[in-house]
């Protein structure tokens, strides 16, 4: 989003993930401190600014604690600070599993940013709107939502906004058990995202065609997507991402019988995931336990 708040310029995606790698907390610490003083303005947008950052990285509870760092200083400052705030509350928030707060935050930054006349942040806050009920696995309220929300970037030709709205309708045709239309959907996401130099969506638009084609057994088809998609998360440095991947293009591999190949990718994944302390490094252990010799 624009603000007043200056970041500096990055030549690419990696240089970009990794001043905010070094800057996080410092950036946590700064909208507390800009909250207590009464800055209003400088806390919010330090906030929203960096929010996109938190969640490509994964790092869902500091998403969630800059966000309620700001929440008064947004209503104070008033016009679309609420509507922004609120809706990066309901992302931090369904992304941490409190999903019925997750709910209320996206309706009311929606109905926030339509009384502000902010149609970008009303399209924005009906897509995570959308991601919650997908969340809850109500695939109908899921699949409304974001189409509305697919609707408002296009009347307003935001591409950035379309090519979210779409990878988003994409995963709820995942949820639903329709992996060709749901492979076929993020394929155009895919592109979209490359098109506007978002290549860490495209990215993960990438490994959920990859997770589509593997549902359905088309295993040479997920194979390329996922390597597809590792490429570039590789490029971004998102470690996470690439990890992920790694796990199920191990498993792709697997079903093709290749399981040389596959145990080095899950090797791979188990040594991020290890790294990173995450909690799918059990699930892939397990997998590497289960192979033979």
């Amino acid at each position: 989003m624009r603000t007043g708040v200056a970041f500096p310029g990055f030549p690419d995606t990696r240089a970009a993930f990794a001043w905010c790698d070094r800057e996080a907390d410092n950036l946590i610490r700064a909208t507390g401190q800009a909250a207590r003083l009464g800055m209003d303005d400088l806390a919010w947008q330090l906030a929203a600014a960096s929010g996109e950052y938190y969640y490509l990285r994964n790092r869902c509870p500091d998403l969630l604690q800059i966000h309620r760092l700001a929440a008064a200083s947004s209503r104070n400052a008033g016009g679309v600070a609420d509507g922004w705030i609120l809706n990066n509350l309901g992302l931090a928030c369904q992304e941490v599993g409190l999903l019925e707060e997750a709910l209320e935050h996206c309706a009311a930054a929606a109905s926030a940013n339509r009384r502000e006349g902010d149609r970008f942040g009303e399209g924005i806050a009906l897509n995570n709107l959308g991601l919650t009920y997908l969340e809850l696995h109500r695939w109908e309220d899921a699949e409304t939502t974001v189409g509305e929300a697919l609707r408002v970037f296009r009347e307003i030709g935001s591409e950035w906004g379309i090519a979210h709205a779409l990878r988003n309708l994409g995963r709820v045709e995942l949820g639903r058990g329709r992996w060709s239309e749901a492979t076929e959907i993020l394929e155009k996401a895919a592109d979209l995202h490359l098109a506007i130099g978002n290549r860490a969506v495209q990215g993960w638009a990438l490994y959920e065609s990859g997770l589509g084609q593997a549902s359905a057994g088309a295993w040479d088809a997920a194979v390329g997507r996922f390597e597809q998609s590792l490429a570039v998360h590789e490029e971004a440095g998102d470690r996470l991402a690439a990890a992920m991947t790694l796990d199920g293009l191990g498993g792709a591999l697997q079903a093709l019988g290749r399981h040389d190949e596959a145990l080095h990718r899950w090797e791979q994944a188990l040594v991020v995931f290890d790294a990173l302390g995450h909690p799918r490094a059990a699930e892939v252990r397990s997998k590497l336990i289960r192979q033979p010799g």
